[in-house]
């Protein structure tokens, strides 16, 4: 890069300047197709066997009609097809996380001192 600048003269200037618009341009088109894809795919609709293949323990099929019997996942229903939304199953997913003792620690340090400053 500094080779370049060097060899740069005041004639090259503009040309310059047009390939720097042009690379400019480039990479904001690629970072806002790169933004825009998660969330298409994040309100994508899922039936049971892409339930299966995107939850991380690859549940029996038993088991999702289990969970919809008693009401733990979230899922609409067409007919007699059940339909998963996506970004609702990493929702349910996350509920059940279960806090670090750092974070749990960071939690109550947190809650003392707003109750010592009475806030």
């Amino acid at each position: 890069m500094a080779d370049v600048l060097k060899t740069l003269s005041f004639n090259d200037v503009p040309q310059a300047l047009s390939l720097l618009l042009e690379k400019v341009t480039r990479l904001e088109y690629l970072l806002e197709t790169k933004t825009q894809a998660p969330k298409a795919k994040q309100d994508e609709m899922m039936d049971l066997k892409g339930l299966q293949d995107f939850h991380p323990e690859h549940p029996a099929a038993a088991t999702i009609y289990k969970w919809v019997r008693i009401g733990q996942i979230p899922y609409y229903k067409t007919g007699k097809k059940l339909i998963f939304k996506r970004s609702e199953i990493e929702a349910w997913i996350n509920d059940g996380r279960q806090m670090t003792d750092a974070e749990i620690e960071a939690e109550a340090i947190d809650y003392i001192n707003r109750r010592r400053t009475g806030k």
